[in-house]
């Protein structure tokens, strides 16, 4: 998951100055929260517990890409 850190750093890095902060901290932070909810699922007992901050990491997973589908990168021509 470090490479994926880095990769999304450098991403961001790179986003114009302009208008782009609340979509490079919304990204950062949906990154930062996959592996931090699957660790605190997986320390919860009972399978439903886990189960539940599987789904959570899935919503950040599709935020992780919606939010990749809007940055500045990908609308170059």
């Amino acid at each position: 998951m470090a490479g994926v850190y880095g990769f999304c750093y450098n991403i961001t890095e790179q986003f114009p100055s302009k208008g782009t902060f609340g979509l490079t901290s919304q990204l950062r932070r949906a990154l930062v929260s996959i592996p931090s909810n699957f660790a605190e699922g997986a320390g919860r007992k009972g399978g439903k517990e886990f189960s539940r901050f599987l789904y959570i990491v899935l919503g950040s997973l599709s935020e992780v890409e919606t939010s990749m589908l809007k940055t500045p990168l990908t609308h170059r021509t």
